[in-house]
């Protein structure tokens, strides 16, 4: 018996699934497509100004602001998202 060849939607991602493709992603991918709104970033940019966040470290706060964001529902990183990355990596709280 031959299957029909159905176009539907594609099938939803378990969360595991999801954050697994979050992790996934290169940097240069996060930065282009997916970068936080500019306000936001005035503190990271800031730390990277000082010397005290490399740009591979910034990739890596943004997309724990990504993660951040997303447990928190929203659209984008906000600058509490952020901030409360750049706070861990730095070992301070913004």
């Amino acid at each position: 018996m031959a299957h029909a060849s159905v176009a539907g939607p594609p099938p939803e991602l378990s969360k595991a699934q999801r954050e697994e493709e979050d992790r996934a992603l290169p940097g240069s991918e996060l930065r282009r497509s997916f970068r936080p709104e500019p306000g936001p970033l005035v503190p990271l940019e800031r730390a990277m100004d000082r010397g005290q966040v490399s740009a591979r470290r910034a990739d890596r706060i943004i997309r724990m602001s990504w993660t951040f964001g997303n447990l928190a529902g929203q659209a984008r990183p906000r600058l509490a998202e952020i901030g409360a990355a750049l706070g861990l990596w730095l070992g301070t709280r913004l």
